[in-house]
């Protein structure tokens, strides 16, 4: 690194906790107890457990849901598949949809369910990589049990058409379970997921504290829990309720709400700026369709692996990711592979991650660099003269 500022531009692998999050959890935490206790402060913090559910829900749109509070999208992303095949398949449910496009922390449980009986289809994609509605009616069968279709690509920032999705379920399937992935969702785009069955979110997607997410569930859907033993909020996860974090996810959702408009106004500014600049550049090919949600900008550099393109801009102090942040095994994105037709350019491809915090003088910074970088073939600058 030489030595300047750093530049954070992987808003999507996680965002610094807002000032409103971390002052709800640091007054909480000399305020609230265990709630699973039955003594007067026990019931007020469980008190403190259910506004704060009540205000999540309303701030969401969802009404008549429970929160199932868990540590983070990944956790709820299991519990929702393995809690739903454990609860259904001795009934004739183990049938599986979803899509390439989805979070490992989907993929890797649908795997593992395989091996106990599951079957599953990859619903097709369109050719800005959507899901093709159409196609996944024909794929439904009468022991499918779950769709589950993620809100928004947080590798591409494709926003996935989940409102229509689930009316087509609602009104022709209303046996089939849908899940949706809404972890990128908040904040970056306005979302109607009222027929959603089951909802992943994760805190520190949208400015809150790490460590605290929720399955937001529709009471017609039973799950087999995952995590047993001890009381809690909820029959669907034991545990010690974290009251500290579910007070202050529930402020960072308030927050990242409020002054919506302006703040994406803002990302939107910032993202046209930086597709015009890429496009100076021979061979250099954005991924991210336009009607992507503007947070999310993926594009591949010509000749050089992702991983090679951010070592180099990692020792500039200019951070950012070559796939989402829990796939780091994988040589190259999946996801950008389905969009492009092309393992190369997938190999190849970088996300930039922005946020209404992002300035643009860290704009400039990494245009000047991205300028360097491309002058040098992505090779030591001091050996380029650069």
């Amino acid at each position: 690194m030489n030595g300047t500022e750093r530049i954070y531009l992987d808003y999507s692998a996680t965002t610094p906790p807002c000032e409103q999050a971390v002052r709800t959890f640091t007054e909480a935490c000399g305020s609230v107890l265990n709630a699973n206790s039955a003594h007067e402060p026990g019931r007020e913090t469980a008190g403190h457990i259910l506004v704060a559910g009540d205000e999540l829900l309303s701030l969401l749109g969802l009404e008549d849901r429970e929160v199932i509070y868990t540590s983070g999208a990944t956790e709820a992303n299991n519990l929702a598949l393995k809690g739903c095949f454990e609860r259904y398949y001795p009934k004739g449910k183990g049938h599986i949809i979803t899509d390439v496009m989805e979070h490992s922390s989907v993929i890797a449980p649908v795997s593992t369910l395989m091996d106990r009986g599951a079957s599953f289809d990859m619903a097709p994609l369109d050719g800005e990589g959507r899901v093709d509605i159409g196609a996944l009616r024909g794929l439904i069968r009468p022991d499918t049990l779950m769709v589950s279709v993620g809100t928004v690509s947080g590798e591409t920032g494709i926003r996935q058409p989940v409102e229509e999705l689930g009316r087509m379920l609602k009104a022709e399937f209303p046996g089939v379970i849908f899940h949706t992935d809404a972890t990128q969702a908040p904040g970056k785009c306005d979302t109607d997921l009222a027929d959603a069955d089951l909802i992943s979110l994760s805190a520190h997607k949208f400015y809150g504290i790490r460590g605290i997410g929720a399955l937001i569930r529709k009471r017609k859907v039973t799950l087999r829990p995952q995590v047993q033993g001890g009381a809690s909020t909820t029959l669907f996860r034991s545990g010690t309720p974290p009251a500290e974090l579910i007070l202050s996810m529930t402020a960072a959702l308030r927050e990242t709400l409020r002054d919506r408009e302006r703040k994406y106004a803002r990302v939107r500014q910032l993202n046209e700026r930086l597709r015009v600049f890429l496009e100076y550049f021979d061979g250099v090919t954005v991924n991210s369709p336009a009607n992507a949600v503007p947070h999310i900008l993926n594009f591949s550099v010509p000749g050089i692996p992702a991983e090679e393109t951010q070592r180099w801009f990692d020792r500039e102090g200019i951070f950012f990711s070559t796939r989402t942040a829990c796939a780091r095994s994988v040589s190259y994105s999946a996801a950008v592979e389905a969009l492009t037709g092309s393992r190369d350019a997938a190999a190849r491809s970088v996300r930039v991650s922005l946020s209404h915090l992002t300035t643009d003088a860290e704009m400039e910074r990494f245009m000047e660099a991205f300028r360097r970088f491309m002058t040098c073939g992505g090779k030591d600058g001091a050996d380029y003269g650069v």
